[in-house]
């Protein structure tokens, strides 16, 4: 699988599309990313999918992260 960055011309991100990645430690993540400035649009949540939450990449694409 490739992601690549959004190309110059454009100006907004397909936003019909997420990706979604199964990490370990979601709440560590989510703390790292805020401390870069990330975009976070759900915090850690449980669902009917699990634990997980909802990030913005740079490109302003949706990525669920889910705890394994």
């Amino acid at each position: 699988m490739e992601i690549y960055p959004l190309p110059k011309s454009m100006e907004i991100a397909d936003k019909t599309t997420r990706i979604g990645f199964t990490v370990t430690n979601l709440d560590e993540i989510i703390k790292i990313l805020k401390d870069d400035n990330n975009k976070i649009v759900s915090e850690p949540a449980n669902n009917e999918w699990g634990y997980s939450a909802v990030v913005k990449d740079p490109d302003g694409r949706s990525v669920e992260l889910r705890e394994k």
